[in-house]
């Protein structure tokens, strides 16, 4: 096949209608660890937060002219006029809202759309008065909770054996006791161990060098904080990629392909800034396939899979591994992804 774009149907016209504008953007890059813990009241570590506020007006990259972004923590004038992002937002005619100006914004905004929802969000923008009518309810946000835990993927993968059997993998399996991942370990040397909420290869561990010591108590925190570990065979890895979506009325949009790198540990680098067709193209080089036939396939089983328990953009992380196999779902990120922002940024 030659090298050109995806075709239009089958690539989802990005444009802020999924987002309802004027959209007032978060940016919470702690959201999967607040899944994890469950709570309405959890505390990211300081890496994290020190995270949030720098990149406090990243969105600006992808948001709409006129919409505006939310700023989860006091900002003082010198972090705002330093921000890379600063020259964006003025461009764009974005304003940032603090959390006291909430209650305001009723008549301003038509959606409320974070890096990813939460219980702690939902919480902090309850308690500063933000429109209801913007909010999702608790029991959506325990049902996205469900649906972003890795054992999806396990569903995932079942599904896309008996669709392309030609592209089937290993299934990860989820480990409650510590015991239960020791015997993994041993019967899968140098295997993957992740926990079942985590970003970015944080929550990640590659077993390829590691003794007992080293793993026990990792999978013993995880398996108190999380409820279990999943175990996954390693298979070496030769690229990582993804497909992008937004997910509306219970279908599953394909929205653009993205290629990202990262460390032997699993530890996200960043994505490559190419054209779509690009992109495709790397990917076609590595593995042999054709993007289009992984595109068909995963928007039945992630159609299937969510319904309307989910609304908004997701990524299906993919890799190629060192044999030139494909594995069609390493993980699902039911939220905002670089590779989503990406997409929106080129729009």
């Amino acid at each position: 096949m030659t090298d050109k774009a995806l075709p239009e149907s089958l690539t989802c016209r990005i444009s802020s209608g999924f987002f309802l504008s004027p959209a007032l953007h978060v940016f919470n890059p702690d959201t999967d660890y607040a899944l994890g813990d469950g709570g309405r009241f959890y505390t990211p570590p300081r890496i994290v937060s020190r995270m949030r506020r720098e990149l406090a007006l990243f969105p600006a990259t992808y948001a709409a002219p006129g919409d505006m972004i939310l700023l989860l923590d006091d900002l003082s004038r010198d972090e705002m006029e330093n921000s890379p992002y600063l020259a964006v937002m003025e461009a764009k005619r974005i304003k940032a809202v603090p959390l006291a100006g909430l209650q305001g914004l009723a008549d301003s905004v038509r959606s409320i759309s974070p890096w990813g929802w939460n219980a702690t969000l939902l919480r902090i923008l309850e308690e500063n008065n933000a429109p209801e009518t913007l909010l999702p309810s608790p029991e959506r946000i325990a049902g996205l909770r469900e649906l972003s835990h890795r054992r999806t993927t396990v569903a995932f993968q079942r599904l896309a054996s008996t669709i392309m059997p030609q592209c089937a993998s290993p299934v990860p399996v989820e480990l409650t006791s510590e015991d239960e991942v020791m015997d993994f370990c041993n019967r899968n040397p140098g295997c993957w161990l992740k926990a079942p909420w985590s970003s970015s290869g944080r929550g990640v561990m590659h077993t390829d060098d590691l003794e007992e010591r080293h793993i026990r108590p990792w999978a013993r925190g995880i398996i108190r904080r999380q409820g279990s570990v999943m175990g996954e065979v390693d298979r070496g890895r030769k690229l990582d990629f993804a497909t992008e979506w937004m997910i509306s009325g219970g279908k599953a949009h394909f929205a653009g392909l993205s290629v990202f790198d990262t460390s032997s540990r699993g530890k996200y680098h960043g994505n490559r800034l190419e054209t779509q067709a690009r992109l495709a193209t790397i990917i076609r080089e590595s593995c042999g396939f054709d993007p289009h036939a992984f595109i068909y396939v995963q928007s039945e089983i992630l159609s299937r899979i969510v319904g309307h328990d989910y609304e908004g953009p997701a990524g299906i992380d993919m890799l190629v591994t060192s044999k030139g196999e494909v594995n069609l779902c390493v993980e699902i990120n039911f939220r905002m992804t670089m590779g989503m922002a990406n997409l929106l940024a080129a729009r």
